[in-house]
C-alpha cells in the first residue's frame, strides 16, 4: 500500500495488521485511534513488558505498544510523521 492511499481515517484503518517502519524499527499497526488521530504500533523486535491483569497483578509478558500521534496536517494534506514508512 502506498502512503498516499492512507491519507484519511478510513485509509488508516486499512493499515491494521500491516507491517510498517518507524524511525528504522519494524512495527505492526494494531489499532487506529480517531482522537489525534493516532496509530498504535506493536514492535516486531521482541521488545516486551510485563502486562498486568485487571487487578494490577503481573500476568504475562506482552509486546510493548507505542502510540504514534499523527501530525495536525494529516487530515488536511495527508502528511505522515517523519520516519514513518508503510512496507
Amino acid at each position: 500500500m502506498k502512503q498516499e492511499n492512507a491519507t484519511s481515517l478510513s485509509g488508516l484503518r486499512t493499515l491494521i495488521g500491516k507491517a510498517v517502519r518507524y524511525c528504522g524499527e519494524p512495527y505492526t499497526v494494531v489499532e487506529v485511534l480517531e482522537e489525534g488521530p493516532s496509530l498504535v504500533l506493536e514492535s516486531k523486535q521482541g521488545v516486551t513488558s510485563i502486562q498486568q491483569d485487571s487487578y494490577g497483578r503481573p500476568r504475562r509478558m506482552a509486546p510493548e505498544p507505542i502510540v504514534l500521534r499523527l501530525p495536525a496536517t494529516f487530515l488536511t494534506d495527508g502528511q505522515l510523521p517523519e520516519g514513518f514508512e508503510i512496507l
